[in-house]
């Protein structure tokens, strides 16, 4: 298999707020959608959870990324 390319992104504050507000969006709606209300409330087997589990880990990434800028 090929090696995964590492890309860096430069996003501007105003640029990170956004796509932090739009991950959390869509974040809440994937957990609304699959079930989520607890962190007790795994649902393994929906491929929905692994997008949910995704798409909190980009933001864990953007918000430590901007930590890091701080």
């Amino acid at each position: 298999t090929a090696a995964a390319e590492v890309r860096t992104i430069e996003l501007s504050h105003e640029e990170a707020g956004a796509w932090m507000r739009t991950l959390a969006a869509v974040r809440l709606i994937l957990a609304e959608r699959v079930g989520i209300e607890t962190e007790d409330d795994v649902a393994a087997e929906d491929p929905r959870y692994m997008l949910y589990e995704w798409v909190g880990s980009i933001l864990d990434a953007l918000v430590r990324a901007l930590d890091d800028r701080l």
